[in-house]
């Protein structure tokens, strides 16, 4: 896998370099991690010290947040303070893409869990706002960030899931920047990108093209339930709430175990992936016989360690995790990065994460994968993800839009949403029809002239 793989060389580079280039790649003994944001970069200093830069985004998105300023890092603070990071406070996808279609909410609004019974604080009756009282918030056990994720995603891209150790779904929640929530709701073609008719009046407009701002970032992360007594010391730790298989909102301790993170940094935007450093023998493939729940000792082999791993990277991971010893985040390495389709021999650049391209991690391509991200014709509104149908086989490679649209729907047209599959969360905006006045009855014409009889009804 990784004779496909050009960044050896590139890693290799940056190993003998990097101390030249980054206050990090110095002694870490003595040189903290600092607060810096990677985006400012010179795109040249990204492509030759990409396995530096990717943990400089690592520790930026990893960075306290600055109280009631989402997105923003506190610069009076050091990364692993206890407290909400800088990504998990980014718009969740389920504040941006409402399912009425309808215009999400500022950014400072905090709106991202929904309305719904939940299980220990109202088991039937109506639905009503998430609440946790402080005695049910203790009861889940200590937590690094008090931020609660709205794990939206229960399965993969595939439509498959894992399991971990303890018995419990893989959760997901995926999470976008200030300038990725600015784009959608403001972009220079005032198009409501929020909504299913708003993307496609975008793709009616030959004037019209998706381009995200170079400052746009993008959140992918997997976490693990963890009970209140569970050993939570290697992973970073939160509050979130997810549908169980009975579609009740239930809460629970969570542990980070991936973190895809995508920048515009870019042209066809930077791609990143981490893990926690226990993930080979803590998470497991689900076994369908276990009938849509995890039971211990009955699920699926171990994930094992990540096949598409870049052990060149090994020499950066060491400086980084050394310089975060003493946080959680030492727990945690870059598999590997990705910033084009094919190496200098024209074969397909791969890259996956264990907790999110588990079944497909051979054959996974973040940007070609991406690259088919589509707005369609209202009865084919996207692009299909793999090459067949019912089969694990994503796209790899150099990809030309317009063929694979040729190849799926031949004669319709489809525009490329600049790599953000996460538009495809858009709903149709659903108008509320206005109530029209009952008609008054008719005068009769005349008092002695006889009225309709009563029907009783």
């Amino acid at each position: 896998m990784r004779s496909s793989h050009p960044h050896a060389a590139l890693a290799l580079s940056a190993a003998l370099c990097f101390c030249a280039l980054h206050s990090l790649a110095q002694s870490t003994a003595s040189k903290p991690v600092k607060l810096q944001d990677p985006r400012k970069l010179p795109a040249a200093q990204i492509q030759s010290d990409i396995g530096n830069v990717a943990w400089e985004f690592f520790a930026f998105m990893n960075w306290p947040e600055l109280p009631n300023k989402r997105g923003v890092p506190d610069s009076t603070r050091s990364i692993g303070d206890p407290g909400p990071t800088v990504w998990e406070s980014f718009k969740n996808e389920s504040e941006i893409f409402l399912q009425n279609g309808l215009r999400p909410a500022g950014w400072e609004v905090k709106s991202e869990i929904p309305m719904a019974r939940l299980h220990n604080s109202n088991p039937v009756g109506p639905a009503q706002p998430f609440q946790l009282s402080p005695a049910e918030r203790a009861a889940l056990g200590p937590v690094d960030s008090n931020w609660i994720h709205y794990l939206a995603e229960p399965i993969m891209i595939d439509g498959q899931k894992i399991c971990s150790d303890d018995g419990n779904f893989i959760q997901y929640d995926v999470r976008s920047s200030r300038a990725y929530y600015d784009y959608v709701v403001n972009n220079p073609g005032r198009y409501p990108l929020y909504n299913i008719q708003g993307q496609q009046a975008a793709l009616a407009d030959p004037n019209f093209t998706f381009t995200f701002p170079t400052e746009t970032l993008e959140i992918k992360a997997s976490w693990r339930i963890l009970g209140p007594t569970a050993d939570a010391s290697r992973y970073w730790t939160a509050i979130g709430v997810y549908w169980d298989s009975y579609h009740v909102l239930r809460s629970a301790r969570i542990g980070l175990t991936g973190l895809h993170i995508i920048s515009k940094a870019l042209p066809n935007w930077l791609w990143i992936t981490f893990e926690q450093v226990d993930n080979p023998t803590t998470t497991y493939t689900y076994n369908p016989a276990t009938q849509n729940s995890c039971v211990v000792g009955q699920n699926g082999t171990p994930v094992g360690p990540n096949p598409s791993r870049n052990t060149s990277l090994d020499p950066v991971n060491q400086e980084w995790q050394k310089a975060l010893s003493g946080t959680k985040w030492q727990y945690y390495a870059l598999m590997d990065t990705q910033t084009d389709f094919v190496n200098a021999s024209q074969q397909p650049i791969l890259m996956s994460n264990s907790q999110m391209e588990t079944y497909f991690q051979p054959n996974s391509s973040c940007i070609s994968c991406h690259k088919i991200s589509s707005i369609g014709p209202k009865q084919n509104l996207r692009l299909a993800l793999w090459n067949t149908q019912n089969s694990l086989q994503p796209y790899t490679g150099a990809i030309n839009f317009q063929d694979i649209v040729n190849q799926q729907y031949p004669g319709q047209s489809f525009k490329a949403m600049d790599f953000t599959w996460s538009l495809r969360n858009a709903h149709y905006k659903v108008s509320v029809a206005k109530k029209k006045p009952k008609p008054q009855a008719k005068a009769a014409a005349s008092l002695d002239q006889p009225q309709p009889a009563s029907t009783g009804r």
